[in-house]
Order: C-alpha cells, then structure tokens, then sequence
C-alpha cells in the first residue's frame, strides 16, 4: 500500500450555502467559537493535497477586525481548542470577514501533512473570533478550495503484478511534464536510519513517467519511506512517500 495521491485530479473547490438572505451569528465573539454552534462540522480527506483555500461571503452590518478561521481536528468535538492551524508552521486558514456583501478568502496555504491521521481524513470546522461580542453578522456562504502544489512527483504502483513495480511523473504548472531527463527512486526505514537501496532510469515512458521496477529486498511487515526524484530542463523535483510492502 502506498499513502499517497496517486490519481490526477489536480483541483476541487466546494461550498457551504448557509442562507441566500444570511444566517445570523449573534454577538460575534472575540475569542476562538465554534460557529453556529459546532454545526459546521465536516470530514474531509486531505491526502492527496498540498494547499487549501477558506472564502467567506458576508452580508449585512460590517464588522471591524473580525476573522473566520477553518481549523481541523481528528474527530468532530464540541471543544474549539482541539482545533488546530492546519497550515504548515502552524499557519491559520484565517479570512478577515470585516466587510460585509464581499467574498473574502485566506490566500492558498500550504497543508500540513503531519496533522494528517492514517486514510486522510481530517475533521474542519469553522472557528469565528476576533470580534466584539456584541455585533451580530449574517454569512451567506462558506467555500473550500483545494489545490496540488503547482510543481510535485507524482507516484502511482502498478497494482495487480508480482514485483513491486511503480509509476511516477511529474508536474509543472499543473501540468504533466512529458519530456523529462531522468527518474529514481531511494528506499529508506521508515525511521530514516537505514538506507535500502535505490533505482534509477533513463528512459521515460511515452506519457513521460518512468517505471520503476524494485527488487523483493523489502520486508513484508515494515514501512519504508519512499524518495522519489524526477529531473527536467527545469531541475530537479523530490518528494517522499510511505509504503507497506
């Protein structure tokens, strides 16, 4: 098994219509709330991503200094402190919500992966602070983007053969490099400390991927951190990877 995005889905944004005339949320508080009461609950699995995006349509009375931050958590909870900053460096997807009948958005921050439990799933929750606790805003809706990061390697295993046998590529801009110069692969402990070996190849596939085909060196009960790399006229792009053999 491998944990980590394998399909090419590159984008995904949704929304959440709370009213089209506004839902009111009443004496908007200074410090971190649940809002509407922890109803603003949802899973949402984050593996395959790298940033996120919150928007937020206000309307009706502005209000000075106000934010709206989405925060995760393992489990949903009635506890606005188990939500944390979900950005890398603990960095808030916070939207200043101070002017009313505007969408507003946080800017693309990148997601911290190790907030990330095992299958990917991780709680959001809207988190309203930073008022005054007494001024009542209405919120139309609340939007998520997800997004890759522009430039990554992908790693995708050939699932169904005998050997253990993977497919990477890479991106730029979106967008599949097909002519890249060389890719390889090297396997490490989970832990980092012992080196497994590596392999490497020369010659891309017609859809610019490289197959890698890996001896039976691994153990079938351990995890590896897998690193991959991939060069282009460009340079080099890395990124590293869990199996289960």
């Amino acid at each position: 098994m491998i944990r980590a995005h394998s399909s090419a889905r590159s984008y995904t944004r949704w929304t959440q219509q709370l009213d089209p005339t506004g839902t009111t949320i009443s004496n908007y508080s200074s410090a971190d709330k649940l809002t509407l009461g922890s109803g603003l609950q949802f899973p949402v699995n984050l593996e395959g991503w790298d940033e996120i995006r919150a928007s937020v349509l206000r309307g009706a009375t502005a209000l000075t200094g106000a934010k709206m931050s989405l925060r995760g958590y393992t489990a949903t909870s009635l506890t606005v402190g188990n939500f944390v900053e979900i950005g890398e460096s603990s960095t808030d997807v916070e939207v200043d919500v101070a002017t009313a009948n505007t969408v507003t958005d946080s800017g693309w921050v990148t997601i911290d992966k190790s907030l990330i439990p095992a299958g990917g799933d991780l709680v959001l929750a809207w988190v309203e602070h930073a008022g005054d606790g007494v001024t009542d805003p209405e919120f139309i809706h609340l939007g998520v983007e997800l997004r890759e990061a522009a430039n990554k390697v992908h790693i995708q295993p050939n699932l169904g053969t005998a050997s253990q046998s993977f497919k990477i590529w890479m991106q730029r801009d979106y967008e599949t490099v097909l002519n890249p110069t060389n890719g390889s692969v090297a396997i490490f402990t989970t832990s980092g400390s012992t080196y497994k070996g590596s392999r490497a190849e020369t010659v891309p596939n017609e859809d610019g991927s490289f197959t890698l085909n890996l001896d039976a060196t691994l153990s079938a009960s351990t995890d590896h951190d897998i690193k991959v790399s991939m060069t282009d006229a460009t340079g080099t792009l890395e990124q590293t990877f869990t199996i289960s053999t």
